[in-house]
């Protein structure tokens, strides 16, 4: 049930986390002052993720747990969130190392090769200490219980049970690998073959050299090749998920714990069975808290939109758990847009994830660190001193779709036997999967992946039919799915209930969580049922268009439109007689309320873009008739909103920006004030003692140079004769974030577009004096040639560095672009 309280005060774990890279020394004191300074900026909750290599202590000695436990009794003083993160880096499962240094003659990895025309052999994998630590075979028995002794067990004898299941709530397993499969060799175990015999009933031997010879290139589904590579996934799978997953897992909640974090590539669907991890759903299910990660634009505004992060929260769905893991942004570069970072995360809030870990706030940043995984977090950020707001609305948000339980009344099979193969099968699997995954979100449907597994153990209760916890009122099986014989008979088991199932894109197929008039492919929507007939809709627009819609939902009264930023649930403006709509007089509601949804039309599209940064891209046109559900409402572009139904206003829309009454032309002056620079060791921060110089609105790069990375001053000074006429001041364009006095007295800073202030009786008459204080982003010192050089003479560069210079490219033009205005 929906409390006011808890959703202006979210409790820590629901603030986001940041990835707290520990490169270096571990200074207590200067650890003790970041985690100080996240707490202030509204940062609540922390992942220290260590880099052994780099470290001093050495990694879970006596000396590290000593200056852990200092950092935690910190971040309890401070009231923080601390997530047990339980590797020295990635793949988890190691214990950087020592799992396999334990016994190395029991845990090194083995393979199957090729050794002639005819035949293959197992073989050990090489080790390369100066490579970094070795992974362990975590199939084989003991390891996983060696790597629970040396992490979790080091980690409860020096912190629980005093912060276990309170301080700390979650683990953090990244990217965990069991046996991959490549096409010079495919991962093996010692008693593999005894298992898969035991498990499918026939001999793997006789398959092995084939496989390894096919390389993955796999025959079509039927044969006895096909069926057995895909047992031999599927094995693999089963014996990830007991021998390692649920082992961690079971000793979590033995000491109140919840086992979180994700696998590697999970929008990688081409490569889901080669990837080390199994069956991904299955695995995601063997989590307490899911997640995936999104990292070097897997998710891009205008680019890409994949389905993706619903693989966790569908997991969730059918644990019955609530909590759904989001690692992002790393390798999103330092020109990371203030404005994407928030669309980002909307898009994963509308596809259920709700719990978040940023990447990455470094300890240390000295030399090679500088380059690193980018955008870089914390006070080397010129854009940080903004970020309070962001955390805060990011921790209302997560508040909120964490509560009740989300209703997705569609089950959408995901053919992963068939990704297990290659070319046209696999192809056909990956694309039908994400061709229905878009027609249902885009027809404002939500749904859930299932896989074989959870079809074959699937009930019948009623009309619905209940996958794990969860229950659905329909069921997509694409066409061509390979189903076991087990899937197939629950099949007909669910037909003959009566469960309606489809093949895919039929418009019967896609129940819209709400209706929207006019259709729109543009808007997402999930919805969460908060009991006592309180029910929330999360609804994103994802195209950089304004979308004016009439929105309605099956439920009777009071609709209000939550605020993350001022913690209020506003009042929508109530209409006593909406007209009708087009599309309604044409007959598309009576087929909307029968389940029968139209192919979405492109009619946004004919809608032209408005401005970036004008006052209207958030501010809404709303009205409703509550006795009907309904009520129009129209989305700035890539803008989110929460609608909760059956919970009463605490407040009313402040006032709307109206027409332009005075247009600020100038002239205005700027200086740079501070500048922000990699210098020989480390980041600095340097002060600007340079003169303003007379300037137009527009790319500031012009006046101070493509490098520069700081803020800058614009002032201006102008007449005003009717001060009393005038609420506010839009800013207009602003690249990338904006703080403002005007006569001396603060109006406010903004992050996030649009940069419009109220004036708070600010306004004179006659001359007045306007201060912006401007702030761009680290991508335009980071792309000097300078720098660029300097780096590539010193540093050993990141994997990622020409990707993540790629990307900040796009960011560096900089400045106030305006215009400029007084808004009555």
């Amino acid at each position: 049930m929906f409390s006011i309280h808890a959703f202006r005060h979210p409790k820590a774990i629901y603030s986001p986390a940041y990835f707290w890279g520990i490169k270096g020394p571990m200074d207590v004191a200067e650890m003790k002052r970041q985690l100080q300074d996240m707490a202030r900026l509204g940062a609540r909750s922390v992942c220290l993720e260590c880099v052994p290599r780099k470290m001093e202590p050495p990694y879970l000695s006596e000396d590290y747990f000593r200056v852990i436990r200092q950092v935690v009794e910190e971040a309890e003083r401070l009231g923080m969130n601390y997530y047990l993160y339980d590797e020295g880096g990635y793949p988890s499962g190691s214990a950087y190392g020592k799992v396999w240094a334990s016994n190395p003659e029991r845990y090194t990895r083995s393979y199957a090769v090729m050794t002639g025309p005819s035949a293959y052999r197992i073989v050990r994998e090489e080790t390369h200490p100066e490579r970094g630590p070795q992974v362990p075979d975590v199939l084989a028995p003991g390891a996983t219980e060696k790597f629970i002794e040396l992490t979790h067990e080091a980690y409860l004898k020096h912190l629980g049970p005093k912060y276990f299941g309170k301080l700390i709530r979650y683990t953090f397993t990244d990217e965990p690998v069991c046996l991959e499969w490549w096409p010079d060799r495919m991962g093996w175990t010692a008693d593999l073959a005894d298992e898969f015999r035991r498990r499918k009933g026939y001999s793997l031997e006789p398959f092995v050299q084939p496989l390894v010879h096919a390389g993955n290139c796999l025959p079509i589904p039927g044969t006895d090749l096909a069926r057995a590579a895909i047992d031999y996934r599927d094995v693999v799978s089963q014996l990830f998920v007991e021998r390692f997953l649920h082992p961690i897992r079971e000793w979590c909640r033995r000491h109140h714990l919840l086992s979180g974090g994700h696998f590697g590539g999970e929008d990688e669907w081409y490569r889901y069975q080669n990837m080390g991890f199994g069956n991904i759903l299955q695995s995601l299910r063997a989590l307490d808290l899911p997640g995936v990660d999104m990292i070097w634009r897997q998710l891009y505004p205008g680019e890409r939109l994949h389905p993706f992060p619903k693989l966790a929260s569908s997991a969730a769905h059918q644990n019955g758990t609530t909590a759904v893991l989001g690692e992002l942004y790393a390798v999103y570069g330092s020109g990371l847009k203030p404005d994407v970072m928030k669309f980002l995360l909307d898009y994963m809030l509308v596809c259920g994830v709700n719990t978040f870990v940023f990447s990455n706030r470094s300890q240390v940043l000295r030399d090679g660190g500088m380059s690193g995984c980018r955008p870089h977090f914390g006070p080397v950020n010129p854009l940080w001193k903004y970020f309070r707001p962001w955390h805060e609305y990011v921790a209302r948000m997560s508040q909120m779709m964490n509560q009740g339980r989300a209703d997705a009344e569609t089950a959408l099979y995901l053919d992963l036997r068939a990704m297990s193969l290659c070319e046209q099968p696999q192809e056909y699997a990956v694309s039908r999967a994400v061709k229905i995954s878009d027609f249902l979100l885009e027809s404002q449907s939500d749904f859930d992946y299932i896989d074989d597994e959870m079809l074959r153990t699937a009930r019948i209760r009623g009309k619905r039919l209940m996958i794990g916890k969860a229950g659905y009122r329909r069921l997509i099986i694409p066409p061509g799915s390979l189903l076991t014989e087990g899937a197939e008979a629950a099949l007909a088991r669910i037909r003959k209930a009566g469960i309606p199932v489809y093949e895919g894109d039929e418009p019967e197929a896609a129940v819209p969580v709400l209706q929207v008039n006019p259709p729109t492919r543009s808007l997402r929507v999930t919805r969460r049922l908060l009991g006592h007939g309180q029910v929330g809709y999360f609804v994103l627009n994802t195209s950089r268009h304004p979308l004016k819609v009439q929105l309605q939902i099956a439920e009777r009264g009071p609709v209000t439109c939550v605020s993350p930023e001022s913690g209020e649930l506003l009042a929508i403006e109530v209409i006593a007689n909406p007209p009708p709509n087009r599309q309604d007089a044409a007959g598309e509601g009576e087929k909307r309320k029968r389940g029968v949804v139209s192919t979405p039309s492109l009619g946004d599209e004919a809608i032209a873009p408005r401005r970036e940064g004008s006052w209207d891209e958030s501010f809404a046109i709303a009205s409703i008739d509550s006795r009907e559900g309904r009520w129009q409402w129209e989305f700035a572009p890539l803008e989110s909103r929460y609608f909760l139904a059956g919970v009463e206003a605490t407040a009313q829309f402040p006032p709307k920006p109206g027409s332009v009454i005075q247009e600020l032309q100038g002239p205005w002056t700027l200086r740079p004030i501070r500048r922000h620079v990699p210098g020989e060791h480390e980041y600095q921060v340097e002060r600007c003692h340079a003169r303003g110089r007379k300037t137009v609105l527009g790319d500031w790069r012009t006046l101070l140079g493509g490098s520069f990375s700081g803020d800058a001053l614009y002032t201006l000074k102008f007449p005003c004769d009717t001060p009393d006429k005038a609420g506010f001041l839009d800013l207009g364009e602003v690249r990338y974030a904006a703080s403002v006095t005007l006569n001396g007295k603060r109006l406010g800073s903004r992050l996030f577009s649009p940069f419009v202030f109220a004036l708070k009786d600010s306004l004179r008459k006659g001359e007045n004096t306007l201060k912006v204080t401007v702030t761009n982003t680290l991508a335009n010192i980071l792309d000097s040639e300078e720098v660029q050089k300097d780096w590539q003479t010193r540093f050993r560069l990141s994997k990622f560095e020409e990707r993540q210079r790629s990307f900040e490219k796009e960011s560096l033009s900089s400045g106030l672009f305006g215009p400029v205005s007084l808004r009555t």
